[in-house]
């Protein structure tokens, strides 16, 4: 009985640590994230109270209070002819202040915006920082759900993850991505030849790990901890499509394409989720080219 007592005591204890670590939802902060996305994807149109109210789900009420704070911080402006709301001049400087640091993101910011349209399916923009990718941006339906991830936050690359940032770099850099992985000295072939066919496919997609899996991912590690992958002792076959077969149909979990830089290298990587449903190899081949288009147009354009 003693035993039992301490144990339940340990388990009590790894809950509150567990509660202490993972952040907390935030429906308010989700607010004010959907109200500036939703005014940068307006085309200068703006919007009003009752718009803005009616996309992002909720009251006008509430709205009215969120709006006003915006706006006395200056990241928003309301027009008084018309009373619809436009971003503010205050946020010239933070993007000024985060463009100089992500080099290229100001045209694919709107290439995401634009694939959101198009596709319906979320979309997220990734840069690479040593063994981490940063969201930097991502847009979604807001009528749906907001997305687990934030801007800024990071994921762990362990391979197979970070793929389309790896599959077009220099033989120095895809040594240390294939040393990370767990077993990187028996699976460096299998995860180089990945590398070989995404070159030949143009983009990585991405599978949902199987049924089987997922209670064992989710005993390893805690909500959006992408370093979970490195305990479950599965392949980069296992997640990345190596060859798509005709009239065949696949449990997609997103879509990447890179953005080059100048030099040729990945600057930034588009990636396509949301999909819900089997999707059939004439269906993943159509959205790549959508996005492979628009990472084109984004890789093409001046720099800021």
């Amino acid at each position: 009985m003693r035993e039992f007592f301490i144990l339940a005591r340990c388990t009590l204890r790894l809950k509150a640590l567990h509660n202490a670590t993972v952040p907390r939802p935030s429906p308010q902060t989700d607010r004010v994230v959907a109200v500036l996305n939703l005014l940068a994807g307006s085309d200068d149109v703006g919007a009003t109270l009752t718009e803005i109210a009616r996309r992002i789900g909720v009251n006008r009420a509430s709205c009215v209070h969120l709006l006003a704070a915006l706006e006395g911080a200056g990241y928003l402006v309301r027009d008084p002819a018309d009373r619809r709301y436009h971003l503010g001049p205050a946020l010239i400087t933070l993007g000024s202040t985060a463009s100089r640091r992500h080099p290229g993101f100001d045209a694919a910011r709107e290439e995401v915006d634009g694939l959101t349209r198009t596709t319906g399916h979320p979309c997220f923009a990734f840069s690479l920082e040593r063994d981490r990718a940063r969201l930097l941006y991502y847009t979604w339906d807001l009528r749906r759900p907001a997305p687990a991830m934030r801007v800024g936050d990071t994921i762990t690359i362990v391979p197979p993850i970070g793929a389309v940032f790896y599959a077009w770099a220099e033989p120095d850099a895809i040594d240390e991505w294939v040393a990370r992985a767990p077993d990187g000295n028996t699976e460096g072939r299998r995860l180089r030849d990945t590398l070989t066919a995404i070159r030949s496919l143009g983009f990585v997609v991405e599978l949902q790990p199987p049924t089987s899996m997922l209670n064992e991912l989710n005993r390893e590690g805690g909500p959006g901890e992408p370093a979970r992958l490195r305990h479950a002792g599965h392949h980069a076959h296992d997640f990345v499509v190596t060859d798509l077969v005709d009239d065949e149909k696949y449990a997609v979990s997103s879509i990447s394409v890179p953005v080059f830089d100048a030099a040729g290298g990945v600057a930034i990587a588009l990636n396509l989720a949301g999909f819900t449903s089997p999707t059939t190899t004439a269906e993943i081949t159509r959205l790549a080219g959508v996005v492979q288009a628009a990472a084109a147009r984004a890789g093409s354009r001046p720099r800021a």
